[in-house]
């Protein structure tokens, strides 16, 4: 007859009475997170796990950058895919710079197109082009 092996689990009861299914760590009937004797290495571990997961951010070197239209997203976009590249910026980042040029951009266009509408405007409201004034 085979023995079969029973996998060890951890000996720490949740608060909903179940025991925690993890497997103990090597000379404790606990897991990692729940070994007592561990608290220093789980603060250590818990404070690497937040720092992972924190949005990921430019470095705080780089200025600010005014965007008046295109030529300026042009340059914008070349230096954040160069700053990708060289793997001092982050993908998310340059995503997001890359999606907020996009909107930048429609929106330049949509204040152009609402400059031109209220040019043709005000000159179809004073009887159409004067003194060579042209649309």
């Amino acid at each position: 007859m085979r023995k079969t092996s029973v996998k060890s689990r951890c000996e720490f009861i949740k608060d909903s009475g179940e025991r925690c299914k993890a497997s103990p760590v090597a000379g404790s009937k606990y897991c990692f997170f729940h070994d007592p004797d561990k608290s220093e290495e789980q603060k250590t571990a818990r404070q690497k796990g937040g720092y992972a997961r924190r949005a990921p951010r430019l470095p705080k070197n780089i200025p600010d950058f005014e965007i008046k239209g295109a030529e300026e997203v042009i340059h914008l976009l070349s230096m954040t895919i160069n700053q990708v590249r060289r793997g001092d910026l982050d993908p998310k980042v340059a995503n997001a710079v890359g999606y907020l040029s996009g909107i930048i951009l429609k929106a330049n266009e949509q204040g152009e197109i609402e400059k031109r509408l209220k040019h043709i405007e005000e000159i179809v409201l004073k009887g159409g082009p004067q003194n060579g004034a042209s649309v």
